[in-house]
């Protein structure tokens, strides 16, 4: 048996097609959980005159995404639980699938990631590296960008299909093991959004827990609730990004890993920023936020290193 448990913060209708996809499902989930972070647009009011099945846990503050997690999977029964962004669209066959690649897998199986696509059936990056000095050095000679160019290749040919171990999953959906996450003690609720998984995945790998990828199951991802850019992110996002990044830096880094890295990556995002406002110049539809986004983020990776040189 499996749980579902939706984080909310606004966006009801994509809170709605979730339930509504997660309960036509072929195989329904025993308890379905939603925890609120304040909305200010109905939520939590729809959700209650129109899915009574559903167990509210509304917050009268938005406590952040590890947060709410953490006091949803109080309410949990499972010995695993779903944990998803509100705007994620579940396939009629997604649970079943689901269920059946977890029997597969041993008790050492921490937290399960699936593919996630885009609305329109296209590719999603769904996992990957920890931060650290070699993925900054990946980012900058552009590996990074070329291996997840190939994901798409290998997941559009269907050549492979394994499970795989991998660093991280994508916090948007994750399928946790509720005593591993009992274990390593849930999410750090000092990060507030961004880079919480990447924390609770690395805390699970030094635990002894295995942090594992499926290609065979397959669920949209609106990202970002439909932001137009494949980044995902606003720009009211960008400080919250890189300051979760960098905290993710200071704990798991020494100070000097963590100097080289945001380093590495603001030259990264401005390398990211140049390429991405050529192909504007190239290709006249191509999207416009994405250089702008990047050229944000490198500058405030810029700046944390300035500000806080000798940290």
């Amino acid at each position: 048996m499996i749980d579902l448990l939706i984080i909310t913060y606004n966006g009801r209708e994509f809170t709605k097609n979730a339930i509504t996809s997660a309960i036509s499902n072929t195989v329904k989930p025993q308890k379905v959980i939603l925890v609120d972070n304040n909305s200010t647009d109905g939520t939590v009011q729809y959700i209650k005159d129109n899915f009574d099945f559903v167990e509210i846990i509304s917050l009268p503050y938005n406590a952040g995404y590890g947060k709410a997690i953490n006091i949803g999977m109080k309410s949990a029964v499972s010995p695993f639980v779903v944990v998803s962004n509100n705007d994620v669209i579940f396939p009629d066959n997604f649970f079943e699938k689901l269920i059946a690649s977890l029997k597969q897998l041993d008790n050492n199986t921490g937290v399960l990631g699936v593919q996630q696509l885009f609305p329109d059936g296209s590719f999603q990056n769904s996992y990957g590296r920890f931060h650290n000095i070699i993925g900054g050095f990946l980012d900058i000679c552009f590996f990074s960008v070329l291996e997840i160019r190939f994901k798409k290749i290998i997941w559009k040919f269907g050549l492979n299909k394994k499970v795989k171990k991998v660093g991280y999953v994508d916090g948007a959906l994750l399928c946790i093991n509720k005593t591993a996450f009992e274990k390593v003690g849930g999410f750090d609720e000092n990060f507030f959004f961004y880079s919480e998984e990447v924390d609770l995945c690395k805390r699970m790998q030094k635990s002894g827990f295995k942090i594992l990828f499926d290609p065979n199951i397959e669920v949209i991802h609106y990202r970002g609730q439909g932001i137009k850019n494949n980044i995902g992110l606003s720009e009211n996002k960008v400080d919250l990004f890189v300051e979760s990044r960098i905290k993710y830096c200071r704990k798991h880094l020494s100070d000097l890993e963590t100097k080289i890295y945001i380093l590495l990556e603001a030259i990264f995002y401005q390398e990211l920023g140049i390429l991405h406002f050529l192909k504007r110049l190239i290709k006249a539809n191509s999207n416009r936020d994405n250089s702008k986004i990047c050229f944000l983020i490198s500058k405030r990776f810029f700046g944390e290193l300035k500000n806080n040189i000798n940290f």
